[in-house]
């Protein structure tokens, strides 16, 4: 091999090497990003949030009232992002669903990241305590809380709204 064919090998050689390893190491930061950074902000175990916090993200949930929030038609959602769970706290984990007012007696099943952790019928004012299994729980990355309310209807003829229960707040706290 002549000397300027093996200095042009040797060129792109490395050039090649410098290329693959920049898409590998910006590829790994993605995908590693992806799973360790949420754009939500982490949310303490035992912080109360309220049906206003920016600190989740609600889907299927109409906007703030004043007191409260009212899901919006039959499947609502939130979506959280809890902090890495103590080691020195093992065990299940309690949500608590604080319902500040109803349309009518209304049954609401609830899942935490596709998996069921409980039902509830509000009819009212109401604190409802749901078990969820540790497992369940995906620390520092994104969460979703979905709720079914099969029984959402319009509240009357001139309100087009679909509303089953208006949410006060909610919180994940450990168990013991």
């Amino acid at each position: 091999m002549t000397e300027p064919a093996r200095r042009h090998l040797v060129v792109s050689l490395l050039a090649g090497a410098v290329l693959w390893g920049t898409v590998s190491l910006g590829v790994g930061y993605l995908v590693g990003a992806q799973r360790q950074f949420s754009r939500a902000p982490v949310c303490r175990m035992g912080q109360e949030i309220a049906f206003h916090s920016r600190a989740v993200t609600f889907i299927g949930w109409f906007e703030a009232e004043s007191q409260f929030r009212w899901t919006d038609g039959r499947r609502s959602r939130i979506v959280f992002r809890p902090e890495a769970l103590d080691p020195a706290r093992p065990g299940d984990l309690r949500l608590t669903w604080n319902v500040a007012t109803t349309l009518g007696r209304q049954p609401v099943s609830v899942t935490l990241n596709g998996q069921p952790v409980g039902a509830f019928v509000a009819a009212g004012f109401g604190q409802f305590k749901l078990t969820v299994p540790r497992a369940l729980l995906r620390p520092l990355e994104d969460n979703e809380i979905t709720t079914e309310q099969p029984e959402a209807r319009q509240p009357g003829s001139d309100d087009l709204r679909y509303l089953s229960h208006a949410l006060r707040s909610l919180q994940l706290d450990y168990l013991q």
